[in-house]
């Protein structure tokens, strides 16, 4: 990974030297980062179950990258980047009145069972979250793989 001689990677951009694979472990980094800039509990309590959410968000994460870069056919795949970005942006813009549909179940069904405390994370907040995530990754995964073009051997 090129990180400190910057002008060695604008270079490689200019000329098109990296491929999809060069590129992965920068956007699972930067994925990773953006991710955990948010890992911000405001008004609560922070706990273990917090940290414990942080780490499983994060795995969640770099697994679903690997998936969906695999999904993409891996190091033959092609523009990986690219389709995760906007198949990510369109996933996400389908998927969001059932992701929140099913986080308002999860809490009425959390806080009728007293899985939820309003001033601390729960294991149950932890297990909503990486289902949420989990799923999110596989459509992309899902979407990322209609994009292949299939080669006939006819």
């Amino acid at each position: 990974m090129i990180i400190f001689k910057f002008d060695i990677a604008k270079e490689k951009l200019r000329n098109r030297d990296f491929t999809d694979q060069k590129i992965l472990p920068y956007f699972i980094i930067f994925f990773l980062l953006y991710s955990n800039i948010f890992f911000d509990n405001v008004g609560t309590t922070v706990n273990s179950w917090d940290y414990l959410s942080g780490i499983l968000s994060s795995m969640v994460s770099v697994l679903g990258i690997v998936y969906a870069y695999k999904c993409n056919g891996g190091s033959d795949g092609y523009d990986f980047i690219q389709k995760f970005v906007i198949i990510n942006l369109i996933v996400f813009i389908r998927c969001i009145f059932f992701i929140l549909l099913f986080m308002f179940f999860a809490v009425i069904i959390g806080n009728k069972f007293g899985f939820i405390n309003n001033k601390a994370s729960t294991i149950y907040d932890v297990i909503i979250l990486v289902i949420v995530e989990v799923f999110f990754f596989q459509r992309i995964g899902h979407h990322i793989r209609d994009t292949i073009k299939i080669v006939s051997s006819e």
